[in-house]
C-alpha cells in the first residue's frame, strides 16, 4: 500500500484526494521559481502584447484567475489534477454539498487519483540528462497570462511574500524596496508613466535611488530560494485550506503528508528530506504560513 494511501484513510475525500495534489504541486512550482530566477523575463517573451496590455495584467485578478482555470493544461499534465482539485474548492457549491460530491464520487476515482500521484511524484525526480527550461522554453507559452503566472505571480507569492497587484502598487506610490523587487522580475516597468518619472526624479535628486533602479533594472530576483521555504508556504496554505474546509488538519498530520509523499517518490528516507525532524519548528512555520495566506482568503 502506497503511503498516501495509509496517510488519506480515515479522512475526508476532499482532504485525501486534493492534499497530496498540492503537496505534489508545489516542487513543480519550485521547479519553476528556479528558473525563473536564472533567466528572468525576457521581453521577448510578451511580444504579442503591448505594454499597456502586459501591466494590465497585474490589475486584472478575475481574467487572470478565468484565463488559469481553462488554459493552464496548456504547459502541460503536471498540474491538472491540483487545477481541478483548487477551481472545484473555489465553485460556488457549499461545502456540505462539496463533502457529499466528493464521498460519492471519491471512492470510485480515488485509486485512480493516487496512481496519477505517484505518476506525478517521479516526474519530479531528477532526470539523468534534465530537458533545460522544462517550462520557460516550452512552445506552448506565448499567451502574455502563462508568462505572467510563471514569471510574476509565483515568484512574488513565494520569494516576496506578496502578491504582484500589492508590490505593483507600492511601487508605483514610490516604495524603493517594492520598485526594486518588481524590477528584477519585470524590467517592461519602466514603461509605467508613474515609474519612469521615479527614474527621472532619482537620476536628478537621488543618485542612491537612481543607482540601485539601476543595478535592479540589470540585476536578477534577490533573496534565496529553497524548497524548505516553499514547502512551508504550501503547508500553511494546506492547513488553512483544510479549516475552511472544516476538516482541519493539524500539523503533525500535514508534515506526515510530506513524509507520505516524500516516502512513494522513492526517496530513501522515512521523513521528507527538506523539512525538519523537530515538530515544533515545522508547527511554527505552518503558523507563520497561515498568516500570510490569511491575507488572501
Amino acid at each position: 500500500m502506497l503511503q498516501i494511501e495509509k496517510w488519506a484513510k480515515d479522512k475526508p475525500f476532499i482532504i485525501a484526494i486534493g492534499a497530496p495534489q498540492l503537496v505534489i504541486a508545489i516542487t513543480k512550482s519550485f521547479d519553476i521559481l528556479s528558473q525563473t530566477k536564472t533567466n528572468g523575463l525576457s521581453i521577448e517573451g510578451i511580444q504579442n502584447s503591448s505594454p499597456k496590455e502586459w501591466l494590465s495584467l497585474y490589475y486584472r485578478r478575475k481574467h487572470l484567475t478565468n484565463w488559469f482555470f481553462s488554459e493552464i493544461g496548456k504547459i502541460g499534465s503536471d498540474f491538472e489534477l491540483p487545477i481541478k482539485f483548487i477551481k472545484f474548492i473555489e465553485s460556488d457549491v457549499s461545502i456540505e454539498e462539496k463533502q457529499k460530491i466528493m464521498a460519492l464520487n471519491g471512492k470510485e476515482s480515488l485509486k485512480n487519483v493516487y496512481n496519477s500521484t505517484i505518476s506525478e511524484i517521479k516526474s519530479t525526480l531528477p532526470d539523468p540528462e534534465p530537458e533545460e527550461d522544462l517550462y520557460l522554453n516550452n512552445d506552448s507559452i506565448k499567451q502574455p497570462e502563462l508568462l505572467f503566472l510563471l514569471k510574476i505571480l509565483i515568484p512574488c507569492v513565494f520569494l516576496y511574500g506578496e502578491l504582484p497587484l500589492i508590490l505593483f502598487k507600492k511601487a508605483r506610490s514610490k516604495d524603493i524596496d517594492a520598485l526594486d523587487k518588481l524590477l528584477r522580475l519585470d524590467k517592461t516597468l519602466i514603461c509605467d508613466r508613474r515609474i519612469s518619472e521615479q527614474f527621472a526624479e532619482a537620476a536628478s535628486n537621488n543618485k542612491s535611488n537612481f543607482d540601485l533602479l539601476n543595478s535592479a533594472l540589470q540585476g536578477s530576483i534577490s533573496g534565496k530560494i529553497s524548497i524548505q521555504k516553499a514547502k512551508y508556504k504550501m503547508a500553511g496554505f494546506i492547513s488553512l485550506l483544510s479549516e475552511r474546509l472544516e476538516c482541519k488538519l493539524l500539523a503533525p498530520e500535514i508534515k506526515s503528508l510530506f513524509d507520505a509523499v516524500s516516502v512513494d517518490s522513492g526517496i530513501d528516507a522515512l521523513i521528507d528530506p527538506d523539512l525538519p525532524n523537530a515538530p515544533e519548528a515545522f508547527a511554527k512555520a505552518v503558523q507563520r504560513e497561515r498568516n500570510f495566506w490569511k491575507k488572501y482568503f
